[in-house]
């Protein structure tokens, strides 16, 4: 044990074999719920075949690339760059080594579609939020943290969309202001999410009697305090190589740019909302890292980050990317 696809399988086959619907393998899960089941759904309908999984990965990847267009058009972004950023990204995810992932069944990328549509569905109806938008939003982003528990921190922090609005400018102490003005709605999706991925541990008590193992132990990926692996974890997730000898990807350039930009604008007094945001959700992504140790099948801690850095990339250079379309076409 220990390759994270020998052990899904391994479980799925314990759920379907052996008739461990809800023990699925082991008393106390460690990590990643959902993908289990999901792999042993994928081989009861499709059989001894992967087949699955590579028709959802292509198809998440399609729908990051078609959500990410959609934040740029809504945030006015040339027609040209926002369609050019989607083709980036979709080039990045089956050109790049995020191909070797596709069809692997690790849940890498349906987790990272998950947590884009929950985004964009917060920005989309943040004016207008009842009780069916919430809970997609709710249903969307437990699927997410189940496919991948170290989603939750970038789960809570996108409802802060809803603040995101036509000319406004915010800064590291206004958007205190601007939580204050909708507590609720936001308390509301901090408890929601948080309920979502306790059902692990509700389930881990009704198997076992315990929430957690007694041992106290904890998972290999998890680092309880910095150490010498906690900055080659967030050079990991940046440059998507396991070594510091290895070359970064060439999709590294959009990743490191973001986290750069994303440092300036927290200390900026005066930054639009959207930027601000993207800022906000490139740092909560990049920094658990520091106590997530990044092990194997590189560059699949960079899959949820990508979208976010191409947007903030593009948001950042918009209007230098505008007068160049005007001198272009000139």
């Amino acid at each position: 044990q220990g390759d994270d696809w020998w052990d899904f399988e391994y479980f799925a086959y314990r759920i379907n074999s052996l008739g461990e619907y809800l023990r699925a393998g082991e008393d106390f899960i460690w990590y990643r719920p959902l993908v289990r089941w999901l792999s042993a759904i994928s081989h009861t309908i499709f059989g001894q075949t992967f087949i699955f999984h590579y028709f959802f990965d292509i198809w998440s990847i399609l729908l990051i690339s078609s959500i990410v267009l959609f934040f740029l058009c809504s945030f006015k972004v040339n027609h040209f760059f926002s369609i050019l950023a989607s083709i980036i990204i979709t080039i990045f995810y089956f050109g790049e080594t995020f191909k070797l992932l596709i069809g692997r069944g690790l849940g890498e990328y349906y987790s990272a579609a998950f947590l884009i549509i929950s985004s964009y569905l917060i920005f989309k109806y943040k004016s207008k939020m009842n009780t069916i938008y919430m809970f997609l939003i709710f249903l969307f982003g437990t699927l997410g943290v189940l496919l991948r528990e170290d989603h939750y921190p970038i789960t809570l922090s996108i409802i802060i969309l809803i603040f995101c609005l036509d000319g406004k400018y915010l800064n590291i102490f206004s958007i205190f202001k601007e939580i204050l003005k909708r507590y609720k709605i936001i308390i509301m999706h901090f408890v929601l999410i948080t309920f979502g991925l306790s059902l692990i541990y509700i389930r881990n008590y009704y198997v076992s009697g315990a929430f957690i193992e007694s041992s106290g132990s904890v998972h290999n990926n998890v680092s309880l305090s910095l150490n010498e692996k906690s900055l080659l974890s967030i050079y990991t997730i940046i440059t998507g190589v396991g070594d510091y000898s290895e070359t970064p990807r060439s999709f590294s350039l959009f990743l490191l740019f973001a986290l750069v930009v994303s440092i300036v604008n927290i200390f900026r007094l005066k930054v639009k909302n959207e930027n601000f945001m993207f800022s906000i959700f490139n740092l909560i992504i990049v920094l658990p890292y520091l106590y997530l140790l990044n092990y194997g099948y590189h560059p699949r801690y960079s899959i949820h980050l990508l979208p976010y850095s191409i947007i903030l990339t593009f948001l950042t250079l918009k209007i230098q990317l505008e007068k160049f379309y005007i001198k272009l076409y000139q």
